[in-house]
């Protein structure tokens, strides 16, 4: 059965909505690391392509868990350069080199359920190893790590903290890959450049079939080439069959499938049915009907992508949105209400 990831973010307006529905702020501080390492580099250059370098995510404060926008007081790109002094232990004998990191996304998220809260970060990030004008790549990551606690704030930023301090010390000690070397230019778009080595991305027609998983699809490799789809009077997708290994044609539930592709045309298989996806700018979006609730996933991913704002936690409403495909994890991204 495929689980597809599920970092839907499901909320309806931007970041800078956002700002001005939630006033309360709260500081974010890299807690410092308790050890060392031998460090390739002794410079620190930091890029920061996130798409909304404002944006931290949501963390709640207070008895009555009001969200507030975390708003490092020190800007993170001083916080990490600060890091990474703390963290070289042969600060007198580092290789004249240059560790340059590159953030791409970094957030926090909580939500409350029951009787604890569960705090949520995500980070994206990659480094490189700069030589003149030439970036070879060290080390990536791309992850989510949750914790839990009555209070969970303190207890996420100390595990943000370890996940940051962790991936910078590795980077620190590491050697860059030969075979992965970019200009600044290649880095600032690097979605562009992982892109153009993704089959689902690249290829000018895509392979029909039925796809189990993203990563499939991803790589246009279906699971199952012989199989029918069926439509209502409408022409809308009601059903998937695929012939089975008794030579019949049995069907196949959405929740057992990431997408399929009909005579070049894909199709993302959702809870509320199948949607066309449509090729935009080197993106893949559909518009498709989201429930906007107090589950854990919706909220965790709002949270996450953009950031929870008033009613959206509470209502148990159907909403039509435009959603985007994440290129490496496949999981779905909220762009737009269509009210």
């Amino acid at each position: 059965m495929c689980k597809k990831i599920q970092i839907v973010a499901l909320a309806l307006f931007a970041l800078q909505f956002a700002n001005g529905q939630i006033k309360k702020t709260e500081d974010f501080n890299i807690v410092k690391p308790d050890y060392t390492t031998q460090s390739n580099f002794s410079h620190l250059q930091i890029i920061d392509s996130r798409k909304d370098t404002a944006n931290y995510g949501i963390v709640q404060k207070g008895a009555f868990n009001k969200r507030a926008l975390v708003q490092p007081k020190i800007p993170i790109a001083v916080q990490l350069d600060s890091i990474f002094h703390l963290l070289k232990a042969n600060a007198d004998a580092t290789p004249q080199d240059t560790l340059v990191l590159q953030l791409r996304d970094m957030k926090f998220a909580e939500i409350t359920e029951s009787f604890k809260e569960t705090g949520y970060f995500y980070l994206r990030a990659n480094a490189y190893h700069k030589k003149g004008q030439t970036y070879s790549e060290v080390n990536s990551t791309d992850l989510i790590e949750t914790v839990n606690a009555m209070d969970v704030t303190q207890k996420n930023y100390k595990n943000a903290s370890r996940i940051i301090n962790d991936f910078m010390g590795k980077a620190m000690s590491s050697k860059a890959s030969p075979d992965r070397t970019f200009t600044v230019e290649q880095i600032v778009n690097m979605d562009k450049i992982e892109k153009q080595a993704i089959p689902l991305y690249a290829a000018e027609k895509l392979t029909d079939g039925i796809y189990v998983g993203y990563f499939g699809f991803k790589d246009q490799i279906p699971n199952y080439t012989d199989f029918k789809v069926e439509r209502n009077k409408k022409g809308d997708v009601r059903g998937v069959k695929f012939l089975d290994h008794n030579g019949k044609y049995s069907s196949i539930g959405s929740d057992r499938m990431y997408a399929f592709v009909e005579n070049g045309v894909p199709y993302i298989a959702t809870e509320y049915g199948f949607y066309k996806l449509i090729k935009r700018e080197d993106d893949y979006f559909y518009t498709g009907r989201v429930r906007v609730a107090g589950d854990g996933a919706a909220i965790v991913a709002a949270s996450i992508m953009f950031g929870i704002i008033g009613g959206i936690v509470t209502s148990h409403n159907l909403e039509t949105v435009e959603i985007m495909i994440d290129h490496i994890t496949g999981a779905t991204v909220t762009q737009t209400s269509m009210k």
